[in-house]
Order: C-alpha cells, then sequence, then structure tokens
C-alpha cells in the first residue's frame, strides 16, 4: 500500500497574510504614514534700540526685550554689540542689524 500526501496552498498577492503565515486571517498591515520634516522659521528679530552708557556696554532692545551681548533672542545669539549695529549668529550664519539714521543730509 501506497500512501501520497498532498497538500495545497492558494493566495493572491493582494493577501497580506501571505507575507506573514502567523498573522490571523483577517489581519491587514497598518499603512505607512509619512510624515514630512517641517522646516521651523525663525524671524529676525525686530532692533528697536541700541543704549550705550559711558564705559558699561551697550545694551539693546530685541522684540520688545532688553538683551545683552552673548544672550539668545528667538533662536539668534547677540554675538556683538556696537553704538551703531548688532550682529546676530544663528548655525553658523550672520546677521547685522542696523538703527535707521534719522539724521537727513543733504
Amino acid at each position: 500500500m501506497c500512501f501520497a500526501s498532498v497538500t495545497a496552498s492558494a493566495y493572491t498577492e493582494d493577501d497580506s497574510s501571505a507575507s506573514d503565515p502567523t498573522a490571523p486571517l483577517s489581519w491587514t498591515a497598518p499603512k505607512q504614514v509619512k510624515t514630512e520634516k517641517k522646516k521651523t522659521y525663525y524671524p529676525v528679530p525686530k532692533l528697536t534700540s541700541i543704549v550705550c552708557l559711558g564705559g558699561v556696554e551697550c545694551s539693546v532692545i530685541l522684540n520688545d526685550r532688553l538683551v545683552e551681548q552673548g544672550d539668545w533672542v528667538s533662536g539668534y545669539q547677540v554675538q556683538k554689540i556696537d553704538n551703531e549695529y548688532v550682529v546676530l549668529v544663528r548655525q553658523g550664519k550672520r546677521w547685522v542689524l542696523e538703527l535707521f539714521d534719522s539724521t537727513i543730509k543733504q
């Protein structure tokens, strides 16, 4: 007597359980959600005033806040304060802010 063992397996390509034989019959893999990395925008602070009194270091008003050299404002560090301009740095880039000269030359 001869015994033959035959097994048949049929599935479609769309059957998600075909890729994972241990998955339940009605299980479907969760869809992958692609999240795009949002760029963060850091607007350059607005320079309102430069205040220098005698031999004391100068201070500035940026975004309505009094700050000194080395302070951080809206993601920018105040690198240098001069009586005519302010230097801000962020990620290796520099911004030089100057006040509008109210003296009109003819």
